[in-house]
């Protein structure tokens, strides 16, 4: 049996669909900035694509159905949560959002998330944990991250918006 679950890098011709996504009032509400113009949205997502910004960005499939976006980044490249809490430089944090409202609230989250981690970012053993970091508020978000292994650490102030950040162990999850 095949895996529903897929991932495949971003290119230019998802930038439309992306700024799309994050003007949709679920992924909005979450995801700063808040109600990005193309040009934004054109601009760091075209960012993206170059291997020497330090994000690898994604967009996740359902059988083969773009449903959502998922990022990584490593801790060495952008170090500005090392004030507040201690990471090591090797640690990898995500960002994610479901795209399309047909795929919200039927659990794919939590199963899109795991495995993203087990193939992209825990595949490296020099990889000692995770970290995620929703808005205090989004509850739903939260939620999905605990039933994955994330636990919070932390919560903070960061470029003047309160961080709810959650660590997620390698020994926590198992990718068997």
């Amino acid at each position: 049996m095949t895996d529903p679950i897929t991932f495949r890098p971003i290119a230019p011709d998802d930038i439309r669909r992306l700024h799309t996504w994050r003007n949709t009032p679920h992924v909005s509400t979450w995801w700063v900035p808040h109600h990005p113009s193309y040009e934004t949205a054109r601009a760091e997502y075209m960012a993206y694509m170059k291997p020497e910004f330090g994000v690898d960005a994604f967009i996740w499939q359902i059988d083969g159905v773009d449903a959502g976006y998922i990022q990584k980044w490593a801790v060495r490249t952008f170090p500005d949560y090392k004030p507040h809490v201690q990471l090591t430089d090797e640690t990898v944090g995500i960002d994610v959002f479901i795209g399309e409202t047909d795929y919200l609230h039927q659990g794919w989250g939590p199963r899109v998330i795991r495995q993203f981690i087990c193939q992209h970012i825990f595949s490296d053993a020099t990889v000692p944990e995770c970290i995620i970091d929703p808005l205090p508020d989004n509850t739903a978000a939260i939620r999905a991250y605990e039933k994955v292994g994330f636990r919070h650490a932390k919560t903070f102030t960061h470029d003047n918006l309160a961080v709810y950040l959650m660590r997620l162990p390698r020994a926590n999850l198992s990718c068997d």
